[in-house]
């Protein structure tokens, strides 16, 4: 009986260690440069947009102004919510024709358009440009951010960097969470407008959870 008692109590602490050490896991916050790569210039890895199945949620604010863009991503198909002002678009490079030597896709593009369905076929294009990506890459780089453990973030380091002789970035933030992207932000002027500063957010969230298909019963039209 005292034996079953101890073998009994040490199943209990093992099964309760073993319990404690999976709950006590710690995300990784910390990226390889090939990973960095890999996820913050997305758009440069074509290819990886036939994997690719997340949610992007894109905020972009001026003066206390803000426009707000949710794209979905699902195994090479697209489905953006870009408002009133632009309206919706989908895509399936699925089904389209990928240029491995220029990196260019051809696929057909459907867009609303005053509530009506529409469709165009784009030849050689990388992606539409109202593809919101968190293609923070551009910005910064690895070798331009250096990483905090107090926030877990990844900074950019200097706080301003020009592009195009024109753009000026600054306060440029990315996280990621084991092996993922999860949110990226960052301010920006431009010589053309001075006085305006905007702040831009990126959430990147519902990895492996996304669908995306065209609005069922959508009557769609030649452009």
């Amino acid at each position: 009986m005292k034996k079953i008692l101890i073998s009994a109590f040490l199943v209990s602490a093992f099964l309760v260690t073993g319990c404690n050490k999976a709950q006590s896991k710690k995300p990784v916050y910390t990226v390889t440069k090939e990973q960095y790569d890999q996820l913050c210039y997305t758009s440069a890895y074509i290819p990886n947009m036939m994997s690719l199945n997340f949610t992007v949620t894109y905020k972009e604010t001026l003066n206390d102004i803000t426009v707000q863009y949710v794209t979905k991503f699902d195994n090479g198909k697209i489905f953006a919510t870009h408002g009133e002002e632009y309206g919706d678009f989908y895509v399936s490079y699925k089904e389209g024709t990928y240029n491995a030597e220029e990196r260019t896709w051809s696929f057909d593009y459907y867009y609303e358009d005053d509530g009506n369905w529409k469709i165009s076929t784009i030849v050689n294009e990388s992606m539409p440009d109202d593809v919101y990506l968190p293609d923070v890459g551009w910005i910064v780089s690895y070798e331009e951010v250096g990483f905090y453990e107090n926030t877990n973030y990844y900074q950019q380091i200097p706080e301003d960097k020009v592009m195009n002789g024109s753009y000026h970035y600054r306060e440029t933030k990315v996280q990621f969470q084991d092996g993922k992207i999860t949110s990226a932000s960052w301010k920006y002027k431009s010589n053309s407008a001075p006085d305006k500063e905007y702040l831009v957010v990126i959430e990147v969230t519902d990895y492996g959870k996304t669908v995306v298909n065209l609005p069922q019963n959508a009557e769609i039209t030649k452009a």
